[in-house]
């Protein structure tokens, strides 16, 4: 059963995410798929939500408008039970608005994982995670962090 399910869960990747097949959601995905993404900063509230198979195509929808290019690569892959991790790599170039952000002409590559999980076939809820400040600071839409520098005391 492992191994199917890493199938269906490798599939997906393939036929959604490099093949812009979004009707394919219907055929893997319950009715009541919830999607759990923590791309965003969560500790703002940005962490999405998704229950239903409309809302993840939105979500998925819209990384594809912004990544028109956007590839996903399913690089580690492990399952137990009804649960399948995925370690992925993506690369696209940002030429579309994305989340309000205009295009910055600039491709990124981003890391993340994904664990699905999967009763009778269908997939049934995902957590992922995606490196969504490494990208950003790709796109030159956030200073990158260095060592902290001293700063001069005041002499009195």
């Amino acid at each position: 059963m492992s191994e199917e399910n890493k199938r269906l869960v490798r599939d997906f990747f393939e036929k959604v995410w490099n093949g812009r097949e979004l009707d394919y959601i219907d055929e893997v995905y319950s009715p009541d798929f919830t999607l759990h993404a923590m791309w965003q900063n969560t500790s703002a509230g940005g962490a999405i939500d998704a229950t239903g198979r409309e809302p993840a195509k939105k979500v998925i929808g819209g990384w594809l408008s912004g990544f028109p290019d956007l590839v996903v690569s399913v690089d580690d892959q492990i399952a137990e039970g009804d649960l399948v991790g995925s370690r992925h790599t993506s690369v696209g170039t940002h030429t579309e608005n994305f989340m309000g952000i205009p295009p910055t002409g600039k491709q990124a590559t981003v890391t993340g994982m994904t664990l699905t999980r999967v009763e009778n076939g269908k997939m049934v809820e995902a957590w992922t995670c995606w490196d969504a400040l490494g990208m950003f600071e790709q796109l030159g839409l956030s200073q990158q962090s260095g060592p902290a520098q001293q700063q001069e005391q005041p002499v009195s």
